[in-house]
């Protein structure tokens, strides 16, 4: 069943969204408390999978593309706050 909540974790790091047998699956929000970073869009068994955007750096760098399997696989678009931006395909990270 697919169930819709938050979780917080030890290390500070927060979780909202989808779960399916207790595992990120669906849509969701991961922020990575330490780096600053954070990762919006969808999962699969816990990994990111399928179309998302992560923001890196707190925000200077913001890379929105497909992913499988928690590595970056498709078409992406990487874009940094001074105005640089690649757009291009990733395949396997």
């Amino acid at each position: 069943a697919l169930i819709q909540g938050s979780y917080f974790y030890g290390t500070g790091d927060q979780y909202k969204g989808t779960f399916v047998n207790q595992m990120k699956h669906g849509v969701g929000v991961y922020n990575y408390v330490a780096t600053g970073e954070v990762y919006e869009g969808e999962w699969q068994d816990d990994l990111w999978h399928g179309r998302g955007t992560y923001y890196l750096l707190s925000g200077e760098v913001r890379i929105k593309g497909t992913w499988e399997r928690g590595v970056m696989n498709g078409p992406a678009e990487v874009m940094h706050s001074n105005g640089d931006r690649f757009v291009g395909m990733y395949r396997n990270g």
